[in-house]
């Protein structure tokens, strides 16, 4: 008896929305916050909208009113004001997938959107892992416009979460390398060595790790190899 109340407590704190279209949603649309809108946080998807595109608009605009009209002219400040709303909505859009691929994401309810691993009780629980192939081959998709895998947040799904901050560190640093124009003199080659460094380190990183999960051979934070497609294709490519 005691058993079927915990598992049904369990259910009750699960959100009927689907994990994997949940991610994938995140994946195509989350820097406008349609992700949040799917789970019905519409006001923190509007605000999304806001800060990736409501500011991009309103600094053109300034931009054009500023060749007609001196008072709106600061220089380069609507480009920095620009750049400063494009970092905020990225930071929040790198959170979220964090916590959708970690099974802590919420939907308005204050329910968990989280898959649930599954276990084969033919398999050697020892040495396979419950993590889903199919998601870790649609996080480190790589030549396709997708930057998520630069970001490491395939790491974060398996585990590795002090490589996932480092990868998310050097894009931060390439992103204050970006505005330090703004606030040092320093020579535009120089800013760009910088971020072609950093951009390709982690490139070649992520590239290694999708080699190890498409042989097969890349391993979970219990150091359990994922090796089982466990979601449909349809939802990731």
């Amino acid at each position: 008896m005691r058993l079927e109340l915990k598992e049904k407590e369990v259910d009750e704190n699960l959100s009927e929305k689907e994990f994997s279209k949940v991610l994938n949603i995140a994946l195509k649309w989350g820097f406008f916050g349609m992700h949040r809108i799917y789970v019905k946080k519409v006001f923190s998807g509007i605000l999304y909208n806001f800060f990736s595109f409501g500011i991009i608009l309103f600094v053109f605009i300034w931009h054009i009113l500023s060749k007609f009209y001196s008072f709106c002219d600061f220089g380069n400040f609507h480009f920095f004001v620009a750049f400063i709303g494009i970092f905020v909505s990225h930071l929040f859009y790198i959170k979220d997938l964090i916590y959708i691929v970690t099974g802590r994401f919420k939907d308005k309810e204050g329910k968990v959107i989280k898959k649930n691993c599954c276990k084969d009780e033919n398999l050697d629980d020892e040495k396979i892992s419950p993590l889903d192939l199919n998601i870790l081959l649609r996080l480190t998709r790589l030549g396709k416009g997708d930057l998520v895998s630069c970001f490491g947040i395939y790491l974060f799904y398996a585990g590795h979460f002090k490589k996932g901050f480092l990868y998310i560190v050097l894009n931060i640093l390439s992103y204050f390398f970006l505005i330090s124009k703004f606030f040092i003199n320093i020579k535009i080659l120089y800013i760009v060595i910088f971020i072609f460094v950093f951009q390709l380190t982690i490139y070649f990183l992520v590239l290694y790790d999708r080699h190890l999960i498409e042989k097969k051979m890349f391993k979970d934070k219990d150091g359990k190899i994922v090796c089982f497609k466990r979601t449909d294709e349809y939802y990731f490519y």
